[in-house]
């Protein structure tokens, strides 16, 4: 879902399911992605920022990193998996 209310930049809803390949963690996150045209460069491509509770982060596409261990062998996979998977075992699909 997209909003403009005129008062600052586009803002997207997503959310992202995430799994560690180091630690086997499994979790998901929302996020409010705004863009915005730069105003030195009109045309240039827009400026993207991330949001995750209100803060700024970096790109959970491009930069993923394991909120348990810290590491860096992340994979996005489709949202609402790792919910899937914790319903499936009882809880067990988060460490």
């Amino acid at each position: 879902m997209v909003t403009k209310d005129g008062s600052g930049p586009a803002t997207a809803h997503e959310a992202y399911a995430f799994a560690c390949l180091s630690c086997g963690r499994g979790w998901e996150q929302e996020y409010a992605i705004q863009h915005q045209t730069d105003p030195e460069h009109p045309d240039g491509p827009p400026l993207v920022r991330y949001l995750a509770g209100g803060r700024p982060v970096p790109s959970p596409l491009t930069h993923p990193r394991c909120p348990a261990c810290e590491g860096t062998r992340v994979r996005v996979i489709r949202s609402g998996l790792v919910a899937a998977a914790e319903r499936a075992t009882g809880g067990v699909a988060r460490r």
